[in-house]
């Protein structure tokens, strides 16, 4: 037998938490001769057999099956459906990356055809260059004004 400070430290609980839990509408019949009064020093504590503490530790552990339960359908539906609108944004991206690597593509294409348009005009150029004659070089104004050459 043990009390119910005692019994608080060793589950890691508030005395306030232990009492709360024995006033619980569920555990209160269970408990009604298992909770004992007994005198220590000056102060008369309540304490707990070890069927009372069976109870509580049995409490305890189907508690917050019954907190989960509530909402769970309809958080799981939410939840569902957004996992389905986030699907379904991803294969339109999908779409839009495919389309926009084409473009890339093509304009890539693009861009050597131009580059080689490019270099082929400017070898052309360079080719007539060379083919042009050298011209006469250049005369001065007082020669051409004395008619010197």
């Amino acid at each position: 037998m043990i009390t119910v400070k005692e019994y608080a430290d060793q589950q890691g609980k508030s005395v306030q938490a232990v009492y709360k839990q024995i006033r619980a509408k569920e555990n209160a019949a269970l408990l009604e001769n298992h909770i004992f009064l007994q005198k220590v020093g000056n102060k008369t504590v309540k304490v707990l057999d070890d069927e009372a503490i069976e109870i509580l530790n049995n409490a305890s552990r189907q508690a917050p099956t019954v907190i989960l339960q509530n909402g769970k359908d309809e958080l799981i539906e939410t939840l569902r459906i957004e996992k389905d609108q986030l699907a379904n944004e991803n294969k339109a991206l999908l779409v839009k990356v495919a389309e926009l690597q084409e473009q890339l593509l093509q304009e890539k294409d693009n861009v050597k055809l131009l580059q080689q348009e490019k270099i082929a005009l400017l070898e052309e150029k360079q080719d007539d260059q060379t083919q042009q004659p050298e011209e006469d070089p250049k005369v001065s104004f007082w020669s051409r004004l004395w008619h010197r050459n």
